[in-house]
């Protein structure tokens, strides 16, 4: 605003001004539109984010709503099952007079089929042709249920057709889950909700076996179609829970494990497994209870159906803390957004009203100078309006004065301006130096506190880690002391069932019964030596120590032997006449066990292990056991052997088995070496070498010893070229030169039984077969015999049979041997034991030489009881194969904390003398009424239909034991 003054007393003018010429009405309507555009950027910005959320909260809505469809769905697909099941079992029976449906049954699922078929009709499928087609087929197969059940009650339909016209309304229901998860986006995806769909289906498939077989036991006709439906139902019911493993979270898994459990659920399983391994239901199928059936398989259904049940409350739940998220989501979005229009709109209207107001105050003063000033005294143009006042007053004054003072005034304005840049310039650095100084005070403030805070804290952590370390400590302890507690129990609990089961094996007369318990024996054999393996690995001892007398090196062999599942399929060609310590034994023992068990479990079914002997220069024993299985890679065997060679293992970071981390444990217990090596035409070789503190002479005999190379480990090498020795040099543990078998040595094992004995290798409990007559009380004077004279002239074949395992040398160490023949396949027992070994003995056929398949039997001075005044023998387990034992003449077995292994079995004297072939007549005739017994048993099952009775163990067979054909005399 500029003003013009003609003089002193002139008066102050403006020109009149227009509504068109005013500013102010253009500066209001300027800064209402500013306000206008920030407040609709403002609402534009929000209302995405608002869109979003309304959608989100839409779909979850629409997921409840799926998700309670699904819940009524699956209540209705069990029931809907239920009757299924019961109606196929009226139609199996024949629709007997008052059986079927109650009328309350009967109207619960009509009812529960209204408020299904409301729920998918009033359901918003949002545009999915996926979800519209789930719905409409449901509503269809929901409509067909009234005259499905009238023709299934009433009706001529057989039981096959009643059940498959109900499958399509329960396939119907189950539908819904899938659609269900397929339904799920991405922030609400679930693996449960995901497996839900296959858990549907092994429920309905389970409940599906359960109608088919329980109306093809009330069904007095052909079964066929029904069993094969359940055989097809049980393929689908096991694809269905592998299904549900893959897909199911850890939690679900566990739920469903620990839910679908019990005493009940196993029985059902034993029962579909039972009724679905034939094309039809066998005739004891036919006498199994009818209501028990269908009790444990009831059980096992309602298990899965709770599951599924509560998998599909998870669900629900779930979905409506998602519904309810959204809904929180959504008001908190709409509510921000309106806040901050109308923090726009305030904030915009009073900006405006304070830029407006004192603008029209100073245009009123300028179009009426002459009156007062409209100054209010808190107006932003205050300063502005008492400026005009004083120039207007000293304008006259000033003019005079301003051609005299105009260098002066602008020169002092000059040096004033460059004074107040610098002034403010200084005040400017200054003030930035004091932030600079209170910002660097503060930080040092704040470092100090956190230092001393770090320090506390690092203060409190130590005193916590003393105190963690403390209890970890006690704890430990705690844990391995009733881990050790629990293992000695049941070790404990085990040996008596050893005691009980053999008192019932000497009592027991019926050879089905013994087969029996001589499997229990073996099983707890098994036990007893995992029961052990726990002690060892938790560093308890298992009390070997015990034994005090030195125990034959065979006998520790062949107490490994017994322990083992698969005992029959190891030979023993040759061992060192040579004892442990008594307190190594067990142990020893236990380590060989381990050593096979690994090696029958990772070879051929049908292929040998074997284990043989040399004693050392250095006094030590070395045991090799070879199998022939796939090997061991380079790097994993070089694993191993570190493990092997550490006396403490560390079971966390390797993979190594059970086994491998006793046998470290043992080795490293007792100063034993075991290493493993590939063998050159396959298979793993372990070398086990006993230190010579632990090998003590074998009794009443020379000590001898062979050279072995320089490295104990080589002297069991895996080419061709070393694993057969010089020809000069015998052989560890062969036969010498002048024919005497050597100690450990067995007969052939590649000749095959006599009918109606086992297999080679196959005793009850490891132990040879004693099936030669006991000499007579007194001294008796070996006589060599011819094939002539071998047995009576009218031996039955069981007689003629040969008696496996039968040891090669006995009585005292130095007798004369018996009258020996060779045999065709001796010469495989001769390869395993090098060029140098002698002739293994025969048994001669009786009344003549023997045949080419059947060892000569021996005289009675090679029988496998000692003759008057010598020792008995030392048979060895699995190096040939034999009848087996009777529990009293098992392989020795470890007992812990009482004796321990035997070293020679006492002699045990008779008060009247025996004839031998009478004995032989006798043990005889028992063999063959075993075999007419066995052969008219099975005629009689297969005649009546009954359980077959076990066949003799194959080559591939991996049952726990075989039976003991046993002739007690």
């Amino acid at each position: 605003m500029r003003t013009t003054r003609k003089g002193r007393d002139a008066t102050r003018t403006a020109p009149p001004t227009t509504p068109a010429d005013r500013p102010g009405r253009r500066l209001r309507t300027r800064l209402l539109a500013a306000v206008l555009v920030t407040l609709v950027a403002v609402l534009a910005a929000g209302a995405p984010s608002v869109a979003v959320a309304a959608g989100d909260l839409t779909a979850s809505q629409h997921l409840l709503r799926l998700t309670q469809l699904n819940t009524s769905a699956i209540a209705l697909s069990h029931a809907l099952a239920d009757e299924r099941d019961t109606v196929t079992a009226f139609a199996a029976a024949g629709r007997p007079h008052g059986g079927g449906l109650t009328p309350d049954q009967e109207a619960g699922v009509d009812r529960q089929i209204a408020d299904v078929g409301q729920s998918a009709a009033s359901l918003d499928t949002q545009g999915s042709a996926d979800l519209a087609d789930v719905t409409r087929d449901l509503r269809t197969a929901l409509a067909g249920v009234p005259n499905i059940r009238q023709a299934a009650l009433a009706g001529t339909a057989n039981a096959d057709q009643v059940f498959d016209s109900y499958t399509p309304v329960v396939d119907a229901l189950d539908a819904v889950s899938g659609a269900l998860a397929r339904a799920l986006p991405d922030r609400a995806a679930d693996p449960d909700t995901s497996a839900g769909p296959a858990l549907a289906r092994a429920v309905t498939q389970t409940s599906a076996q359960h109608g088919l077989l329980i109306a093809a036991l009330d069904s007095g006709g052909s079964t066929s179609s029904l069993v094969g439906a359940a055989r097809i139902a049980r393929l689908r019911e096991q694809a269905a829970e592998d299904d549900f493993t893959a897909a199911a979270s850890v939690t679900a898994r566990t739920q469903y494990d620990q839910t679908v459990t019990g005493s009940d659920v196993q029985a059902a399983d034993g029962y579909l497994r039972r009724l679905t391994a034939t094309a039809d239901l066998t005739p004891a199928d036919r006498q199994l209870n009818v209501s028990t059936v269908d009790q444990a398989v009831s059980a096992r259904i309602d298990r899965m159906r709770a599951v599924q049940a509560s998998l599909a409350a998870d669900d629900s739940s779930r979905l409506t803390a998602l519904r309810d998220h959204d809904v929180t989501a959504l008001e908190l979005r709409a509510a921000l957004v309106g806040l901050c229009a109308l923090l726009t709109l305030g904030i915009g209207a009073q900006t405006a009203r304070s830029v407006t107001r004192p603008l029209a105050r100073v245009r009123r003063y300028a179009a009426e100078p002459t009156g007062p000033a409209p100054v209010a005294s808190g107006d932003e143009f205050a300063v502005v309006a008492r400026a005009i006042e004083r120039l207007s007053a000293e304008l006259d004054t000033l003019r005079q004065r301003v051609a005299e003072r105009d260098e002066e005034r602008a020169r002092i304005a000059a040096v004033r301006q460059a004074a107040a840049a610098e002034r403010d310039e200084l005040r400017r650095r200054e003030a930035v130096l004091l932030e600079e100084r209170t910002a660097v005070a503060a930080q040092k403030d704040t470092l100090a506190r956190d230092m001393r805070a770090l320090a506390r804290q690092m203060d409190a952590l130590v005193q916590d880690r003393e105190a963690l370390l403390a209890r970890l400590g006690s704890l430990q302890g705690t844990v391995h002391s009733t881990f050790v507690n629990l293992s000695l129990r049941t070790l404990a609990l085990v040996d008596r069932q050893l005691a009980l089961i053999e008192g019932l094996e000497n009592r027991e007369q019926d050879p089905h019964e013994l087969e029996t318990l001589f499997r229990l024996d073996h099983l707890a054999t098994r036990m007893r030596r995992n029961s052990e393996s726990l002690l060892v690995l938790a560093g308890a001892d298992t009390g070997g120590g015990a034994v005090s007398r030195p125990v034959p090196l065979v006998d520790v062999v062949r107490a490994g032997v017994s322990e083992i599942e698969r005992y029959e399929r190891v030979r023993i060609p040759f061992l060192p006449r040579a004892q442990l310590v008594g307190f190594v034994a067990d142990d020893a023992g236990h380590l060989v066990a381990e050593l096979l068990e690994n090696a029958t479990a990772f070879s051929p079914p049908d292929a040998e292990v074997r284990v043989a002997g040399w004693l050392l220069e250095t006094g030590e024993v070395m045991l090799s056991v070879e199998d022939h299985g796939i090997g061991i890679p380079a790097a994993r065997l070089d694993e191993l052997n570190r493990m092997l060679a550490d006396p403490h293992p560390d079971e966390s970071t390797s993979t190594a088995g059970l086994g491998l981390y006793v046998v470290a444990r043992l080795a490293g217990r007792h100063g034993i070496r075991v290493e493993l090596r590939p063998q050159s035409q396959g298979g793993t070789c372990a070398i086990v070498v006993l230190p010579a503190a632990l090998v003590t002479g074998p009794p009443d005999s020379d000590w001898t010893q062979l050279t072995p190379p320089a490295d104990p480990f080589a002297a069991h090498d895996t080419t061709p070229d070393a694993t057969t020795p010089d020809p000069g040099t015998p052989a560890y543990g062969t036969a010498p030169a002048d024919g005497t078998p050597a100690y450990g040595a067995t007969p052939n094992h590649g000749a095959e039984p006599a009918q109606g004995t086992p297999a080679h290798g196959t005793p009850a409990h490891g132990t040879p077969a004693h099936a030669a007559p006991e000499h007579t009380a007194g001294p008796t004077t070996p006589t060599p015999t011819t094939p002539a004279q071998a047995g009576p002239a009218h031996a039955t074949p069981a007689q003629a049979a040969p008696v496996h395992n039968v040891p090669a040398q006995t009585g005292p160490a130095h007798a004369a041997p018996a009258h020996t023949t060779p045999v065709p396949g001796a010469e495989h027992a001769r390869s395993a034991a090098g060029p140098g070994a002698g002739g293994l003995p025969t048994r001669p056929r009786a009344g003549g030489a023997p045949g080419p398949d059947e060892p000569a039997a021996p005289d009675s001075t090679r029988s496998g009881a000692p003759a008057a005044g010598g020792t008995a023998p030392d048979g060895l387990a699995g190096a040939g194969g034999g009848r087996p034992a009777p529990a009293g003449a098992a392989l020795p077995k470890r007992i812990p904390r009482a004796s321990g292994l035997s070293g020679e079995p006492a002699v045990r004297g008779r008060d009247t003398p025996v004839d031998a072939d009478a004995l032989r007549r006798k043990l005889g005739g028992f063999a063959a009424g075993l075999r007419h017994g066995r052969r008219d048993a099975e005629a009689e099952a297969e005649a009546t239909g009954a359980v077959p009775l076990p066949a003799p163990r194959t080559p591939g067979d991996r049952s726990d034991s075989e039976p003991s054909e046993e002739a007690r005399g």
